[in-house]
């Protein structure tokens, strides 16, 4: 009769010929070390030094703590879900230059990103000012009609109507998927200065 293996015991027969490759091990232990300086970086109240905790160790240590540091900034260059995105993308952009190095070219570069973002929340809300216009007929004749059958005046505003709601988050899921594909652009330029 054949010996019932536990699945640990399985995992272990398959994976006692891999070897484990100590330099990948400690550059993915470096890159994680990078994520947390920037997370901790990110804190907008944070007295980090970046700078002097991203130069520790060798040529090697730096720059693979360097990449894990690119990662979780890009990952934190965003669309904006209000006017006050400057304060993280000014932290955003101090991450990135200190680790680039390449002051002049990414101020220009974080300065069409900024005029991107305040574009982006612009044609948010113009969207949804010509969709509510567009919406107001029919809002009206639902108004008269509510207000027909409670004898009572109502006054509905569009975002109280589900169907106003509905077509207003397909719009805007579609201007923020056109904007996610220019934003993934710029990422990648950044992240092809590394």
């Amino acid at each position: 009769m054949s010996k019932i293996k536990s699945a640990l015991e399985i995992a272990l027969e398959r994976t006692q010929d891999i070897k484990s490759d100590k330099k990948v091990l400690h550059a993915n232990n470096m890159r994680d070390e990078g994520k947390k300086l920037i997370s901790e970086y990110l804190k907008m109240n944070s007295d980090l030094d970046l700078s002097a905790a991203l130069k520790k160790g060798d040529k090697e240590e730096q720059k693979w703590r360097r990449e894990g540091a690119l990662e979780v900034l890009l990952a934190n260059l965003v669309l904006p879900n209000s006017p006050e995105f400057t304060d993280s993308l000014a932290r955003v952009q101090e991450g990135i230059t200190l680790i680039l190095g390449k002051k002049g070219e990414l101020k220009a570069v974080f300065s069409q990103v900024s005029e991107f973002f305040q574009q982006y929340l612009e044609n948010q809300k113009v969207l949804e000012e010509q969709l509510s216009a567009q919406f107001a007929p029919r809002l009206r004749q639902k108004e008269a009609n509510i207000s027909q059958q409670f004898g009572e005046p109502v006054h509905l505003e569009p975002d109280q109507d589900p169907e106003f709601r509905a077509l207003l988050k397909e719009n805007l899921v579609k201007l923020q998927s056109q904007y996610q594909q220019a934003l993934t652009g710029m990422k990648e330029e950044l992240k092809s200065q590394f």
